[in-house]
């Protein structure tokens, strides 16, 4: 981009900002020591001899700090009322009446605290904290903390509910962008009382005495690489986990895509990805946040390696009443909710849907990516053409592509309550995406699929091309929960997910002249599918009993069926259908040691039935946390132990010329012939808690990773032909290992977090590098991240969000380490060592205006801003393309520049 064009884009951008300053600077009054509103009011009545009324309620905790002089009783008010949500009016007989301001929207505050048991002095889990005006509200997690936000300023009744204790309610008054703590007790109670159910979801945020972190669902709304919220990339933002730039696959503490599971519902989704893996799937209006469970998780909690993402639908949305539509320049969200109470059966039901504005809005920052990402590959080209063709037997070019995208994503829930401890939870989602490019031919040829001809027998040969890809997600779930007595619950679920993906690169009939002289007559063609179908059962019983104790109990039967289709230049042809049943079983018991020591104990059993194999899995914990200290709340978790991985899912590099998505996921059973991935994890996580504003937290962990799968290329190329996944896949072994550290603010005048992680992640790769362990491809050593968000008064807020990113190896195309042989040429890179090739650092900073005002029922969020602020050229990875004299140069695929972002969202 221009110099002048960068100056223009940050010069729109500070002066939005100033204009925002000086309206905010502008409704400035003298300050003088602050006074209760009422007191105030008095004062202005008797001075200036005038009739005011108000209520006693609607002035208390409020207090004003203006000064004036010499003004009409108009003038006064307006300035002792200016920061605050009243208002004044006159009536015909001039008395003064203040009420609330229907123009701006009230001021909140937040309730946080914690919820204990003064007997036995310990915390109190899954306590129902509410307020008296509004049922909904949040339940305390597994070390008695809770919060509530959005509470307009003023006194609230809070009413604590739990199964076993008396029921409490306090008065607490909540100051406009404060945050107040308290302590709450609750006193254990012999009388029979009916089941409480608890139906809000478990605290968010993070969780450095559990396995698991938390991401709001607001943080889900937040704008991604492209412009567009993405599920996957919001992800991204939690300790320990990030995406590999441009792509939305997920990666736990230096795990392979394939080493975790993405749950929605408790049903797993393949693939979660849409728009050719450069978003997530899901829209973001219909899920209730995310949970990353890393290293350490319970034995509950699946089949996985590194870790587990659990999504959630929300079936209600505290800011929306009715509807929610957002329109940025990538997609529409859209969400709807109701509920009814047809014979005291209550019944809640939500729909939601996303869709991509290809066809009536192409953003450029997806048209840029493809199109750049799309551009012809001689070398691999070349190597596709005939064995006997040296890397720079030809020159190939091509013009622009012409990029298709189309996407959505449509989720319903519902919910059904027949009487307090049984309800019925039921939700469908299904996802579809497409991408393509087609690489239109040289003047000589009539279309895609023409013949381009060189008349003169040399120089560069034109390629017409095509590479589409398309897969679908089907998912449907009932589940059913139920009280079995005062401290015990039972659910019981059944979910079917399917997943169908197909990609295939073509080139039309090739005829033409090498810039060698020799000629050319050949088509090239590759195709990738794979249809997966997974039903299952599963049962939970959950057992709290005396002293911080609880024991949960699991079994359930899955069922999983695949085909696979896969041929391309380098590995021939491929197909392979199977159906693997699995039966599982775990339990989970914690035992409280004392006031603030929690020990955790589980084991997790696999049987497969075709071979007679069972599996066992024993994992541990131990959890410290004080939130009472003398230095503030302070929390230890170290758990770990053994995980397997019984659905495998492997990778295979592209051979596509134009390949926009560089590999081709498949899932399968494990082989019956071969034994499951096995890793050992030892994990660490501490948070301290100085005050509410500030939070520290830190983690460290080590996976040993002794038998891994993965593809072997040289077997899948030998000519012999793989007719089963156990001639595809052989064993190789592995370690990671690394940590970070975070720092949170969340005050008045800013929030933001500060985040450093390092992951260090080797392993071995059947056939390839000698069997030495080299760097995991997908691995970022050092990634630094900043977010922060700073109000400029009640209505708009400046959000910014950077990244850093050093060490990425692999730095050329994955498919070179794949398909091509070392040549020994000097001007070729040495492809057995991709340790060697480190990729630039890559920097990013997006900033961004936001505006939010409220009338009555109707909310409105306008967004405005610059992606990559600094403009910066920041690299994915490298080709190599021939120059005139036949000698390769590395030549860079970038991400997308400086780009400009607007949405706009309404909720009713």
């Amino acid at each position: 981009m221009r110099p002048w064009s960068w100056f223009r884009s940050v010069g729109m951008l500070l002066g939005l900002l100033l204009l925002a300053w000086g309206a905010q600077v502008g409704r400035t009054v003298h300050a003088q020591p602050t006074r209760p509103l009422a007191q105030a009011l008095k004062q202005l009545s008797a001075a200036a001899e005038v009739s005011l009324v108000y209520e006693a309620a609607l002035v208390q905790g409020h207090s004003v700090d203006c000064t004036v002089e010499d003004a009409a009783p108009e003038a006064t008010l307006r300035c002792l009322l200016a920061d605050t949500d009243l208002d004044f009016v006159q009536t015909s007989a001039g008395t003064y009446v203040v009420k609330t301001d229907v123009r701006r929207p009230p001021q909140t505050g937040s309730v946080t605290g914690v919820v204990w048991d003064p007997r036995s002095d310990e915390p109190l889990p899954r306590a129902h904290v509410t307020t008296a005006e509004r049922a909904a509200g949040t339940v305390s997690d597994d070390d008695g903390r809770f919060r509530l936000e959005g509470l307009v300023a003023g006194a609230h009744s809070l009413v604590v509910r739990r199964v076993g204790y008396e029921t409490r309610t306090v008065t607490v008054r909540v100051s406009p962008g404060a945050t107040r703590r308290d302590t709450l007790a609750l006193r254990p109670t012999t009388i029979a009382l009916a089941p409480v159910v608890v139906d809000a979801p478990s605290a968010g945020g993070l969780g450095p005495s559990r396995e698991h972190d938390t991401l709001p669902a607001d943080a889900l709304l937040q704008s991604g690489p492209l412009g567009t919220p993405s599920v996957a990339h919001a992800g991204g933002r939690l300790m320990g986990v990030s995406t590999t730039a441009p792509y939305a696959d997920l990666h736990i503490q230096g795990g392979a895509r394939g080493n975790h599971e993405v749950r929605l519902d408790g049903a797993p989704v393949r693939n979660p990805t849409t728009a050719g893996r450069l978003l997530g799937a899901f829209s973001p209006l219909a899920l209730d946040g995310l949970t990353a469970r890393k290293a350490g998780f319970g034995a509950l909690q699946g089949d996985a390696l590194s870790g587990v993402i659990d999504l959630e639908h929300d079936l209600d949305r505290q800011e929306t009443q009715h509807a929610t539509v957002r329109v940025d320049p990538v997609g529409v969200n859209g969400r709807a909710e109701g509920s009814v109470e047809p014979g005291g059966t209550t019944v809640r039901v939500m729909g939601a849907g996303r869709i991509g504005l290809w066809n009536v809005h192409r953003a450029r920052s997806l048209q840029s990516l493809i199109e750049t990402w799309s551009v012809l590959d001689p070398v691999l080209t070349a190597a596709q053409l005939s064995a006997d063709t040296s890397l720079a037997g030809g020159t190939f070019e091509g013009r622009r592509a012409r990029p298709q995208s189309r996407f959505s994503d449509l989720h319903a829930a519902a919910e059904v309550s027949f009487a307090p401890g049984r309800r019925l939870y039921a939700s469908i989602y299904r996802g579809r995406s497409r991408l393509g490019a087609d690489l239109v031919a040289g003047a000589g040829a009539q279309n895609v699929s023409g013949v381009p001809q060189n008349a003169e027998g040399s120089g560069p040969i034109t390629l017409p091309s095509s590479d589409h890809y398309e897969w679908t997600n089907t998912l449907a779930q009932a589940r059913y929960e139920t009280t079995l007595s005062d401290r015990t619950t039972a659910s019981a679920q059944a979910f079917l997910s399917r997943y169908r993906a197909t990609s295939r690169f073509e080139v039309g009939r090739l005829r033409g002249y090498s810039s060698s002289g020799g000629a050319l007559d050949a088509s090239l063609g590759s195709r990738a599918a794979n249809a997966v179908s997974e039903v299952g059962l599963q049962g939970t019983v959950d057992m709290s009993l005396a002293n911080r104790s609880e024991v949960r109990l699991s079994a359930g039967l899955t069922s999983l069926g695949t085909r696979v289709d896969l041929a391309n230049a380098f590995v021939g042809a491929f197909r392979h259908s199977t159906r693997r049943p699995r039966l599982t079983a775990a339990g989970e018991a914690a035992v409280g040691l004392g006031r603030a020591l929690t020990l955790e104990g589980g084991l997790r059993l696999t049987a497969r039935p075709t071979t007679g194999d069972l599996y066992a899995e024993p994992r541990a914990a131990l959890r410290y946390h004080r939130p009472d200290t003398d230095v503030g709340d302070v929390a230890l978790r170290v758990g770990g132990g053994l995980y397997r991985r019984f659905t495998t899912q492997f990778s295979l590099a592209r051979d596509g010329a134009t390949s926009v998505v560089p590999s081709t996921s498949v899932w399968t059973p494990v082989p019956e012939r071969l034994a499951p991935s096995r890793t050992y994890h030892l994990s660490t996580t501490a948070t301290w808690q100085p005050d509410p504003a500030w939070s520290l937290g830190a983690e460290g962990y080590w996976k040993e990773q002794p038998h891994l799968l993965a593809v072997d290329y040289p077997a899948l190329a030998d000519g012999t032909g793989a007719t089963t996944p156990a001639q595809v896949l052989s064993s190789s072994s592995g370690r990671a290992y690394g940590g970070g550290v975070q720092v949170s603010y969340d005050g008045t005048a800013a929030t933001g977090t500060l985040r450093y992680s390092y992951t260090r992640a080797r392993r071995t790769f059947p056939g390839r590098f000698d069997g030495r362990r080299v760097p995991a491809p997908w691995t970022e050593p050092h990634r630094l991240t900043l977010e922060t968000r700073v109000p400029l008064g009640d209505v708009l807020a400046v959000d910014l969000h950077g990244n850093g990113i050093w060490g990425r190896r692999w730095g050329y195309r994955r498919s070179y380490y794949a398909y091509l042989p070392p040549d020994g040429r000097d001007d070729i890179p040495d492809l057995d060592r991709p340790s060697d090739h480190v990729l630039p650092p890559l920097y990013r900073l997006d900033a961004s205006l936001v505006a939010e005002h409220s009338w009555d029922d109707v909310s409105v969020t306008g967004r405005i801003g610059l992606l990559n602020v600094l403009g910066r050229t920041n690299v994915a990875d490298w080709g190599l393309r021939p120059e005139d004299d036949g000698a390769l140069t590395r030549w860079p695929r970038t991400l997308p520049g400086r780009r400009s972002i607007v949405s706009l969202e309404i909720r009713y």
